[in-house]
This record gives structure tokens, sequence and C-alpha cells, in this order.
């Protein structure tokens, strides 16, 4: 027994993040591993955060948790979209969150999973969370949630207001984008305005599902949820949506962007070559001229005559002269 409560410790003194435990009323204190071990106390609730990839994780939390074992691989699964399932009255829920660790690619979203049973959040996820360091900084600052519910929903808004920052700076460069008149850094903007899409994209194929999820959440029948709190769920869902929606936006901008500017680089080239065609036209019988001219054979007009590179210099002209008129009238130049 001493052994198996010691195994217990181990993995969790590895696997724990953070936890909680808060009373309700506005109270809340910060639990060590040892006390994770103890059972609640059945007026309070609790939430605990761990690392997913922690070894040996699906034991304790089928052993010491209690969770069923189809919970635990849904939890520790390495790959997930952002859902949402019931099970009775317990809620399994993915989330995605903008990945804000050093060196990381924010576009690359992390996930967090959570098992919410009433009085008990279970959150995973494999990297860091500002926003969870943020509840933290919140909690130690004395302001506590007073539900599961609640706790759950600062933890999605957190995620949200996260990804919601992050878009400002890509709008803005898109407006930045949308109104370059630079012609000479066509090829650039084209590569700055498709990165930029791409990153969108890449950020719109997880939050859309996340709406989703939220949907289920919010039409669910938990008795864990009042109205009150269900109303909250509805507000982090539609802000969400417009999160969503926005993105959506930015990429349909994105794409206009980039249309126009690989018009406006096309038309360049148009221009170019077609200013190119119009002086080897020019150029087409004065070179014929000259290269007549300058044959290697006998009897060639004007040799002896000294006066002959002028007068070939004038004809030069004037063809070139009847060229540029023919081409006026034609409207070609």
């Amino acid at each position: 027994m001493m052994s198996h409560i010691t195994s217990d410790l181990k993995t969790i003194e590895h696997a724990l993040q953070t936890a909680w435990f808060f009373d309700g009323k506005g109270e809340g204190q910060q639990l060590t591993p040892e006390q994770l071990l103890i059972a609640p106390h059945p007026d309070r609730f609790v939430w605990i955060h761990l690392k997913r990839d922690t070894p040996n994780l699906d034991l304790w939390l089928t052993g010491q948790l209690q969770l069923p074992e189809a919970i635990s691989l849904a939890l520790l699964s390495e790959d997930t979209r952002p859902r949402c399932e019931f099970y009775q009255n317990n809620c399994l829920l993915n989330l995605r969150g903008i990945n804000l660790n050093p060196g990381a690619i924010p576009e690359e979203m992390i996930s967090m999973r959570c098992w919410i049973q009433g009085k008990r959040l279970i959150t995973l996820s494999k990297y860091h969370f500002v926003s969870v360091n943020e509840l933290q900084q919140q909690f130690s600052e004395g302001i506590f949630p007073k539900s599961t519910a609640e706790l759950l929903v600062w933890l999605i808004t957190g995620l949200t207001d996260k990804l919601a920052i992050y878009l400002e700076p890509l709008d803005e460069q898109l407006d930045n984008l949308e109104n370059n008149d630079d012609l000479t850094a066509i090829s650039r903007l084209i590569t700055e305005v498709t990165q930029l899409r791409n990153q969108v994209t890449k950020l719109r194929r997880y939050i859309a599902p996340q709406v989703a999820a939220l949907s289920s959440l919010t039409l669910s029948q938990l008795s864990w949820l009042n109205h009150e709190e269900d109303l909250s769920f509805r507000n982090v869902q539609d802000e969400v949506t417009r999160v969503t929606e926005d993105l959506e936006t930015m990429r349909e901008r994105a794409i206009i962007i980039k249309d126009n500017l690989q018009q406006q680089l096309s038309e360049k080239l148009n221009r170019n070559t077609y200013l190119l065609t119009v002086v080897a036209a020019i150029f087409l019988p004065i070179s014929f001229l000259t290269g007549l001219l300058g044959i290697n054979v006998g009897g060639l007009p004007g040799t002896e005559n000294t006066d002959a590179f002028l007068i070939v210099c004038v004809i030069t002209l004037i063809t070139v002269v009847i060229e540029l008129v023919l081409l006026k009238v034609l409207k070609i130049f």
C-alpha cells in the first residue's frame, strides 16, 4: 500500500502543473501533490492541471482519480480536434489555444483537454498556456471562481482573448498590404500576403470546430450548469464565433489582395513585354538595313563616298520617324 502511494506521488509530482480547490464562496487555495492524494471535501470543487506527456499518467487517472478508461485514453490521445462529448452528467471538452511559448509557431495551436465532473475540473496539456499562468496570478490576488462552470468560462475566455490579441497585428498587416501601392515590390507583397493567408488558414482550421464544440456545451442539460453560467457559456461561444468570422474575413481579404497584386504584376509584365515588342518592331527594319550594308561582298553603294555614313544615319532616322508615325496612326504606340 505504501509503495502504491509513493508511486502515485512520484507520478503526480512530475505531472502536476497546478492544482487549486475552491469553496464556492470566493475563497481558494493551491494544492500540493500530497494534498491531491487526499479525498477532496464534498462541499468544495477542485481544478487539476496536468502535463499530458507524463509517464504512467493513465494509471493515475484511472486509479486515483477513477476516470473511465475511455476518458483517460481520450484525454491522453496524441492527435485530437476541438470537440465536446457527454458521459452521463460529465463532459469531455477538447480546446485549442494560440502557442505563445518561446520559439514556437503561434498558429500551430496547442491543445487543452478538459474533463468536467460537477465539482472537479481536470485539464491536460503538453505545453504551457499563458492563460493558465494568468489565471493563477488572478487567484494569487484573491479572485476565485464560484463554480466549476465559471472556472471553465474563465479558462476558455483566456484562450479566446489571447487569440484575438494575436490577430490584431495580422489585421493591421492586411491593411498595410491593402493600401500599399509600391509597384516595384509586388513580388515581395505577394509573398507576404501568401504567408499571412496560410497563418489565418491554420488558425481557422482549429477554431471553427471549437465553435461547434462550445455550441454543443451550451445546448447541453448538465445539472452543474445553472442559468447564469449557461448565459456565460453562450457569451463565450459568441466571442469564439466572432473570432472565427474575423479569421474568415481576413482569409477572404488576403485572397482578394493577392489576386489584385497578381493582376498588377501581370499588367506590369504585359506592359514591359508590349514595350519590348514595340522597340523590337522599330529596330527590326533598321537592323535589316545595317545588316545588309554590312555584308562582306563587292558592289556595296557608298563605299567610295565620304558622306555615305551620314546618308545612312539620315535614312535610318527617317525610317524610325516613319515607323513612329505609323505606330501612332495605328494606335499601337
